[in-house]
């Protein structure tokens, strides 16, 4: 609405968040502009919640496919393809990788988190058993 108010209707106006050049590249004023926006902290913690959910199976998913062999033989091997695979496909790299996130938080952490997932959203958050056995023992992944 704010950039409407002031003028920028989209590509029939010729501006708006893109430049509509020849690369129709975001306009440095109207980034600026959206990024003074602010979340209210109902939407912060909406959004926090959410990239919590996606991040915790995503890394049980992960172990799914340490366990199964689908990386090679479950091992650190394995699992630095794993870590790879997860940062080509935008996970942070400055987290390492899924598996390396996974540990730094720490198995007992993430089996208890996604057993409250799984009582308050249903079995698509069931550990693994590989997390299972991690987080009794303690063991890297």
């Amino acid at each position: 609405a704010a950039l409407l108010k002031q003028g920028k209707g989209g590509k029939d106006a010729g501006k708006g968040f893109y430049g509509y050049g020849k690369k129709d590249a975001p306009s440095p004023l109207s980034a600026r502009e959206l990024g003074g926006l602010q979340l209210s902290q109902k939407d912060r913690l909406h959004s926090e919640k959410i990239a919590e959910r996606l991040t915790l199976r995503l890394a049980n998913e992960a172990l799914h496919l340490l366990e199964e062999g689908v990386a090679g033989r479950p091992g650190s091997e394995a699992a630095l393809q794993l870590d790879l695979a997860s940062v080509a496909a935008t996970f942070p790299a400055l987290r390492g990788g899924i598996l390396r996130f996974a540990e730094n938080l720490g198995a007992k952490k993430l089996a208890a988190d996604l057993r409250n997932l799984e009582i308050a959203c249903g079995s698509r958050f069931a550990a693994g058993e590989m997390f299972s056995k991690k987080a009794k023992g303690g063991g890297l992944f």
